[in-house]
Order: C-alpha cells, then structure tokens, then sequence
C-alpha cells in the first residue's frame, strides 16, 4: 500500500491551466474521477484516499530525479501510453525515433495483412518476410 498520495486531482487541473501535457508520478494519485476528467493525461503507481497533504514537499521543479531506478533529466523524451511510461535520454532521443519510424514502417505490411483477413498461409507468409527485416534491423542499431 502506498502511504499517501503525492498528486490530486486539483493539482492536476492547475497543471492543465497551465500548459502540462501531461503528468507521471511515481506514486499514488488521489481524486481519480476527477483527473480522469482532466484535460491532461496522468500516469501513477495507484491510487489513494489518503491526501499527501502536509506529508509531501515539493523540493525543486525542472530538476534532475530517480523514478522507480530510472533517472530521468530536464529534456528527456517522456513516451506514456496505456502500456506504460518510457523515459529516453535526450542524448538517445534521434536515434530511438528512427528506430521506431524504421520499425513502424517495416511492420505496416504485416498490419494491413492482420487487418485485410489474409487467409493464415498468406499471413505466414507476410510473418515470416516481416521476421527476417526485424531481425535485420536490430543489426543496424
């Protein structure tokens, strides 16, 4: 159980007031109705009843910080989906988005096959192509 929560619903809709796309705590939330009706997208542990209210101090804003083993820089590209949050280096950010484009390119054919109800041996066979490029990609990284 996480002791209290470290964001709140009204401090997200002042984050959102304020230009934040988004939020990532690396703890609770509490006030979950009304961050999911935010106009910002939150990520957190979980969530609390328990306010952080006088238990929590903010100690510096735009700083350097550990998130769950993971240090994370002013600049770093945060990438948050319902997946999950991924933190990459600012130093790494132009090679991982090329690698990703190269790798959204390479797996269009394979989504159009899934997607078109190619018969299995059709969608094997797109596999099997789809395979051997992505294998040879990550020997270009």
């Amino acid at each position: 159980m996480l002791p209290a929560s470290c964001l709140g619903s009204m401090s997200v809709a002042l984050a959102a007031k304020l230009g934040v796309a988004g939020v990532v705590v690396a703890g609770a939330a509490t006030g979950i109705k009304g961050i999911r009706a935010a106009a910002i997208p939150v990520w957190a542990v979980g969530g609390t009843t328990i306010t952080g209210h006088h238990r929590v101090e903010t100690i510096e804003i735009n700083g350097p910080i550990g998130m769950r083993g993971v240090r994370v820089e002013p600049g770093d590209l945060v990438v948050a989906d319902d997946s999950g949050v991924t933190i990459v280096p600012l130093s790494l950010v132009e090679s991982v988005l090329q690698q990703a484009e190269k790798t959204s390119r390479l797996s269009a054919p394979l989504r159009t096959a899934i997607e078109s109800g190619d018969d299995r041996e059709d969608l094997r066979n797109v596999l099997r192509r789809w395979w051997k490029d992505y294998a040879r990609l990550g020997k270009d990284v």
